[in-house]
């Protein structure tokens, strides 16, 4: 049998003064000595009570990670597919102009093009390109470039 005798807790309906409410089972709260409630133009009692909605707490942060990654003059995977993935950020680190592809070969002068020297492609649900395949890039020059990678899951 729950105890009946007006208790203190850390209940949001407890005022600093005086007690207004007893556990009547773990994390159920009522209301004693003639306290009463009104919401909108209606007493709460047990005929008309409090309306409640059942809420999931959600965040929109994402866990991003950090890769620096090769890019040659043959087409080459620098992202992999991830269907976790909510942020994709690439950016060109080299003196050279890369080329990248979503799903497909990259191809010098085709797809999409990232500028030398922070030329970047950003992909996120929020800008209505989320895309969560493989991507490949390639550049035209001699030797091997860079792109910074920062992805978000």
């Amino acid at each position: 049998m729950a105890d009946k005798t007006p208790k203190t807790g850390s209940s949001p309906l407890e005022p600093a003064d005086r007690v207004l409410y007893k556990e009547i089972a773990t994390g159920i709260y009522a209301l004693v000595n003639g306290a009463s409630l009104m919401v909108g133009s209606g007493l709460v009692s047990e005929s008309n009570p409090l309306p409640t909605t059942a809420v999931t707490c959600s965040t929109n942060e994402i866990i991003p990670t950090h890769t620096a990654v090769n890019v040659t003059n043959a087409s080459g995977q620098i992202v992999g597919a991830n269907n976790n993935r909510k942020y994709l950020l690439i950016e060109n680190d080299s003196d050279e102009v890369i080329y990248i592809n979503l799903g497909n070969a990259a191809v010098v002068n085709r797809g999409i093009r990232l500028n030398s020297n922070g030329g970047a492609y950003e992909i996120s649900a929020g800008l209505g390109n989320l895309y969560v395949g493989t991507i490949n890039a390639v550049h035209g020059g001699i030797g091997i470039a860079n792109v910074m990678i920062t992805e978000g899951i």
